[in-house]
């Protein structure tokens, strides 16, 4: 972003440009991980699809206790994963920012201790008004704030049931985007940059352009692209459902929630260069 115009416009463009730096840095470590990842997740599977095969003709022992620890080394791979992305909201503290990390409280963080402070947020979408909760927990040093809907994220799986994609996961993610930016309008410090992952958060993006008061009055929003190929389409005539029935979108504008956040963003990137071109 160019660092001219007014004194405050210029600070904070300076402190984005900053930060856009140190993402960048982190994801192209972090790209550099997941390629070796994928490359190593390879020979166990391939080991799993030869053992399959061979136990469609004979059960083997042998080779179930084979498949069982190719699980096991992937399992322990995903969790090496798990670990990075912790590790993004540690870097940037441990570069002096302040961070928070908010999220579903989907229904695997239901067994988490939590601290006993929590605020009530009520959220309008469309014609619908709905309330929640915001809990809140401190993992590896790093404040969590839980945004907390037993229908919408009190599930079994975060976006699906196993086989099909929740019906309402318009109105699932577009709740908690609009919720997210409402706790974070009502705090003390201002926020400098919300920082969006994949089509779950690319609604802020939208919702940021008329909530800028309070702690979001010079906020930016920066949308991070994990995986292109799973966008959220939508139908034109459900913006009013999620609250942009004033919206014109362009016409030659994908609808889905990704490409939203991308036309909205103030900055778009990706976790590898195999991602930035897509449809």
């Amino acid at each position: 972003l160019p660092e001219t115009g007014p004194r405050e416009i210029a600070a904070l463009s300076r402190r984005f440009n900053t930060m856009a730096g140190q993402v960048r840095d982190l994801l192209s470590a972090r790209t550099t991980l997941l390629a070796g990842i994928s490359h190593d997740l390879r020979t166990p599977l391939t080991r799993m699809r030869l053992a399959l095969e061979m136990l469609r003709e004979q059960p083997n022992e042998r080779l179930m206790a084979g498949l069982e620890r190719d699980l096991e080394q992937m399992n322990q791979l995903i969790g090496t994963v798990l670990e990075l992305a912790r590790g993004l909201a540690q870097a940037l503290k441990a570069k002096g920012r302040q961070v928070t990390v908010l999220m579903p409280r989907y229904g695997a963080l239901y067994n988490q201790a939590l601290q006993n402070d929590w605020q009530s947020v009520y959220v309008e979408l469309g014609t619908e008004r709905y309330g929640c909760a915001v809990r809140h927990l401190v993992s590896d040093g790093i404040a969590v704030a839980l945004i907390e809907h037993h229908d919408f994220f009190q599930r079994p799986r975060p976006y699906n049931d196993g086989e099909q994609a929740y019906p309402d996961n318009l109105q699932r993610f577009a709740f908690f985007c609009k919720a997210a930016l409402l706790y974070l309008q009502q705090q003390p410090q201002p926020v400098d940059i919300v920082h969006g992952h994949d089509w779950q958060s690319a609604l802020a993006a939208c919702y940021l352009q008329g909530m800028r008061s309070g702690a979001l009055a010079h906020s930016r929003f920066v949308l991070t692209v994990h995986n292109a190929a799973y966008q959220q389409g939508f139908g034109r005539e459900q913006l009013a459902s999620i609250g942009l029935a004033d919206w014109h979108l362009p016409a030659d504008l994908p609808t889905s929630l990704l490409a939203l956040g991308v036309w909205q963003a103030a900055a778009v990137n990706t976790v590898g260069p195999e991602y930035r071109d897509w449809e």
